[in-house]
């Protein structure tokens, strides 16, 4: 660790310097690499790397990052099927590479319900 103009920096030996953060930053940092800055949207471990790469470093990363990331993929994913439906929600796949499909639709209801009683079904475009 070394002081340069009143910022602690820490010396690492897979990295260049990186700026330490208080709670306040990292939590500013967080937010701003998950909605985007970084890539956004990505589990916890890609964002942990994402911000390592730009340069900034905490103790408690990984512990701070995966709640925000969890949070996320929880409200995208558990909304209910009719907001879904109002709001016409599309759900991108998070890849590495090609995907044959690039975003999820809730379709229906549909009527009448299939044999094992599903009243919705999801279009892969």
């Amino acid at each position: 660790y070394f002081i340069l103009a009143d910022i602690l920096y820490r010396r690492g030996f897979s990295t260049e310097y990186a700026r330490c953060l208080d709670a306040n930053e990292a939590l500013e940092v967080i937010q701003g690499a998950h909605e985007g800055i970084c890539g956004g949207h990505v589990g916890y471990q890609t964002l942990v790397k994402q911000i390592v790469r730009a340069r900034y470093y905490w103790p408690t990363m990984q512990r701070d990052c995966q709640p925000i990331c969890q949070e996320c993929i929880q409200m995208s994913v558990a909304c209910t099927i009719n907001s879904c439906l109002q709001q016409r929600t599309f759900i991108r796949l998070a890849h590495h590479g090609h995907s044959p499909c690039g975003a999820f639709d809730v379709v229906g209801p549909i009527n009448p319900p299939a044999s094992n009683g599903h009243m919705y079904f999801l279009a892969a475009t």
